[in-house]
């Protein structure tokens, strides 16, 4: 498969670059201490998560020493329709930047969405890539630390284009993860190539702190799983 086109994945830029360093992953996500056990707002905190604009940059350590970082940024967009359907929705774009030693990767990715709900419509890379979502459930309104949700399905297109090639598909799950005393939404994709028969092709997460209301607090954790090599955990707490 070409890329991934989820606006939580960067595997694909990672895979390119690590390739120039010689050298595989490190760090580890590590489970901080619980906090108190209280319902959070999930939903709000999808909400925020795609109508706020954010900016944030975390690094990771690989087994050889080179420091990785990565900087994610989202800018809500105006509403229009997704290109492959005519579904009308909420955009927002999202901006990825890799950089190892001298070399520098960089994807943007613009997902539509329900307003109402967060639920997804469809996404896109931009090279072209196109995912429509096929089943999408939204999140509960509130959830608690522990708590998880299968909230989407997805195929990937090698374009919009009607008849385009499909490469293959995603599943995206949401869920409550504590670490180091904070509460974090997390929202995992794994993406499975038709090519190779269904096969795992890539997959990770992305993990934004919240408080109890739903709010974004400024702690994100990454976790890239490049196929044949070892996790790369981001951090910046």
């Amino acid at each position: 498969m070409k890329k991934s086109v989820s606006i939580q994945m960067t595997s694909g830029v990672f895979a390119a670059t690590l390739a120039l360093t010689g050298c595989g992953g490190g760090g580890s996500s590590g489970d901080g201490a619980a906090p108190v056990d209280v319902p959070f707002a999930m939903r709000a905190a999808q909400l925020n998560l795609q109508t706020t604009a954010i900016s944030r940059a975390v690094t990771a350590t690989l087994s050889n020493g080179t420091v990785v970082t990565l900087e994610i940024s989202r800018q809500p967009g105006s509403a229009s329709a997704f290109p492959k359907n005519g579904v009308s929705g909420s955009t927002v774009v999202a901006t990825a930047r890799l950089k190892v030693l001298d070399q520098e990767s960089s994807d943007v990715f613009t997902a539509w969405f329900n307003a109402a709900d967060a639920t997804l419509i469809g996404s896109f890379i931009d090279d072209g890539t196109c995912s429509v979502s096929t089943r999408t459930t939204a999140l509960p309104v509130t959830a608690h630390v522990g708590d998880r949700v299968e909230a989407d399905q997805s195929t990937i297109y090698a374009s919009c284009s009607a008849g385009a090639s499909v490469y293959g598909s995603s599943t995206t799950t949401w869920s409550l993860e504590a670490d180091a005393g904070r509460t974090f939404l997390c929202s995992s994709v794994v993406e499975r190539d038709v090519v190779d028969g269904g096969a795992v092709s890539a997959s990770g997460s992305e993990c934004n702190e919240i408080s109890a209301l739903g709010a974004l607090g400024a702690a994100m954790r990454y976790t890239m799983i490049i196929p044949g090599s070892q996790n790369v955990v981001f951090k910046n707490y």
